[in-house]
């Protein structure tokens, strides 16, 4: 007998003790993003509220940038909402594929740029009719950020949230 694994209790514990994580990454990567976009923008004099109206108009349409703050809260959550999903993707690909957990930041690299690009590339195109700028150096900081803010976030947080588990 093995005297030294966790009770039921000990193990339901230590999961949730590790559930937030895959949340925490994705809406610490969504409002992460969303900043670079508005510091990035703000050199063409496009205000900052702009950034999750344009989110918002993925689903209400053009309106959504005469809707003030309240557009720019729906399109933040709706953004937070869908990298969250990104995250738990991640998290339910991991618990399949052992390789994702064994290497969470070249896997999370290479999510992260897959993941730019399903989302404003397929994503975006298929609610909005429009996948956004294609300026080189706006779809490189964009890559960079899913890389970085993203895709390596999730990763590591499927990692912590899987460490040890068969669940």
């Amino acid at each position: 007998m093995n005297t030294l694994a966790a009770s039921p209790d000990a193990q339901a514990r230590n999961r949730l003790a590790r559930a937030p994580w895959v949340a925490i990454a994705g809406i610490g990567g969504a409002l992460l993003d969303l900043w670079v976009a508005a510091a990035y923008w703000s050199q063409f004099q496009v205000e900052a509220i702009r950034i999750p109206q344009g989110i918002a108009a993925w689903i209400v349409g053009r309106d959504a940038f005469d809707g003030g703050a309240a557009t720019a809260l729906l399109g933040t959550l709706l953004y937070c909402g869908l990298v969250w999903a990104v995250c738990a993707l991640y998290r339910v690909a991991a618990r399949h594929y052992a390789v994702l957990l064994r290497r969470p930041v070249l896997c999370g690299a290479l999510y992260g740029m897959l993941a730019y690009g399903v989302v404003f590339w397929i994503i975006a195109p298929l609610l909005a009719g429009d996948g956004g700028s294609t300026k080189p150096e706006w779809l490189g900081l964009c890559v960079a950020t899913y890389i970085v803010a993203i895709g390596i976030p999730a990763a590591l947080a499927a990692r912590a949230t899987l460490a040890g588990s068969r669940d």
